[in-house]
């Protein structure tokens, strides 16, 4: 399998690798490579897990364990390209992207792509941004949780709800006392090397839907130009004021090494000696201040925490349509 990642990095995995599933089945949701491009990171099978940067700048793996959301941004680096975090919506043909922690409402800009004349969505969860401003989205599953449901127009909502109740139906059998459950918990435990390491696999909180089963074809774009940037922190006080480049930057850095995945990865590579993590993290920044530059306007929004999931939406939009170009709005 060779699959490219916004069209700037491709990743080779070999026989039935790479030993984590959840990874495997991420990695077939990417678009096919060109086969006359090199591979900037391969992965092979193995019992045993390790990993090398080679002479080129590239890297191998072998074995379960590994994220390759790591070797993935250290490849888009060298190609003046970054990971971000992010919601990226297409807003009459403006860039925009949403940024910021868990739960500060990524998924629910996202979701005005289903409702909402004008908006297309790019991605819901991570995209690749370039230098020069350019944003492309990575193909992820949309965690859905139960307060965005009234946000899902009502022909896709049975839809949604149907697969909610299958999540919660097999998520509390296994974890029980049925041997079958005893045996998944344990075998999960043992790959993450905690108890919390299951808990984190198995959430009766939310149910991973690929886009395609929510967004139509025409609500739907594969990258954009950005024009705007908002950094959204977590609800509280609604606020909305403007951010500088440098500090959209450091919010669209953080949020991307906030990714526990990739950030585990960073921290285990550099403890093997197989990357300099700060220096690796200031190129990130470099690439995403130059990428922060490049938007005609940066915001900080806060949405109202006593608000209807609605009501927050209706919020977040108008902040994004009073910070647009008046060409674009």
């Amino acid at each position: 399998m060779r699959v490219t990642v916004a069209g700037l990095v491709v990743v080779e995995v070999a026989g039935t690798g790479p030993g984590d599933g959840r990874w495997r089945r991420w990695l077939e949701e990417l678009p096919p490579a060109d086969p006359g491009l090199a591979a900037a990171v391969r992965w092979r099978p193995s019992r045993a897990a390790g990993g090398r940067r080679t002479a080129g700048g590239g890297w191998e793996l072998w074995g379960p364990g590994h994220s390759p959301l790591l070797p993935i941004q250290d490849a888009l680096l060298a190609r003046q390209a970054s990971l971000v975090h992010a919601a990226t919506l297409l807003v009459r043909g403006s860039g925009v992207v949403v940024t910021g922690p868990s739960g500060a409402g990524k998924t629910l800009a996202s979701l005005a792509a289903l409702s909402f004349p004008g908006i297309r969505l790019v991605g819901d969860d991570l995209a690749a941004a370039t230098g020069t401003g350019r944003v492309v989205g990575i193909p992820t599953p949309i965690a859905l949780r139960g307060h965005h449901l009234p946000l899902v127009p009502a022909a896709g909502r049975p839809d949604a709800e149907q697969h909610w109740s299958r999540l919660l139906a097999a998520a509390v059998k296994l974890p029980g006392a049925r041997p079958a459950g005893r045996w998944v918990r344990d075998r999960v435990a043992r790959r993450t090397g905690t108890a919390a390491g299951w808990a984190r696999r198995v959430r009766t909180d939310h149910v991973a839907m690929p886009p395609g089963r929510l967004f139509g074809a025409g609500q739907r774009a594969a990258e954009g130009q950005a024009v705007l940037v908002v950094a959204l922190e977590p609800p509280g006080e609604a606020r909305r004021d403007a951010i500088d480049a440098a500090a959209a930057a450091e919010a669209l850095r953080a949020a991307a090494y906030g990714n526990e995945d990739l950030d585990a990865a960073a921290a285990r590579y550099a403890a093997e000696g197989m990357l300099d993590l700060a220096e690796h993290r200031g190129r990130a920044l470099e690439v995403l201040a130059a990428f922060a530059a490049t938007a005609t306007a940066r915001l900080r929004v806060r949405l109202p925490a006593a608000a209807p999931i609605a009501a927050q939406q209706r919020y977040l939009l108008d902040a994004i349509d009073s910070a647009l170009p008046p060409a674009a709005r």
